[in-house]
């Protein structure tokens, strides 16, 4: 069994900054001012509204891709939320690949670069994949009998020279 780390990218950790800084900050800001002026109902709503942006805020945490796993019967994409396991006999190719040979992609179901680029997303040249990525540079395309995946270790082709030798060994 061997693991690769799957770090955030510049952009990622800027995006998650920035969306923490525009939602907490004003809700924080607003608490101490006004907070002891609002009605009771005022506050029920207010509070209601902290509590659904925390939830959300902390399931986005919970399904970033924190590492890769391989062994001789799956690829397995740890998470805190539960891992997501793809078994090796599955895989039908595996190549390194970048944003331009992707094409142009619009997330259908997911995140864009907050805690990482996950979930569904459909770019012009490949079609429809599933993102387990955490940089948008040197990603590893997966296909499989069913569908694509992209991923994103940080030692891509440690990785992809370790599925290969996976691949090939002999069927115990």
């Amino acid at each position: 069994m061997k693991t690769y780390a799957c770090t955030l990218d510049q952009l990622s950790k800027w995006i998650t900054m920035s969306v923490f800084i525009a939602l907490l900050i004003p809700v924080i800001t607003i608490a101490n001012i006004t907070f002891h002026q609002q009605t009771l109902a005022e506050r029920l709503a207010f509070i209601s509204t902290f509590v659904v942006l925390g939830i959300g805020l902390s399931l986005a945490y919970l399904w970033k891709p924190l590492q890769i796993e391989l062994n001789n019967e799956f690829l397995i994409v740890k998470r805190k939320i539960g891992d997501k396991k793809f078994p090796i006999n599955t895989i039908q190719a595996a190549a390194v690949t970048n944003k331009k040979e992707l094409g142009f992609g619009i997330r259908l179901m997911g995140s864009g670069g907050f805690f990482g680029y996950y979930g569904l997303f459909k770019y012009k040249n490949i079609g429809t994949v599933n993102l387990y990525c955490t940089k948008r540079e040197d990603m590893v395309l997966i296909t499989l009998t069913k569908g694509k995946i992209l991923l994103s270790p940080d030692k891509h082709l440690e990785f992809l020279n370790d599925l290969d030798n996976i691949k090939k060994a002999p069927k115990q």
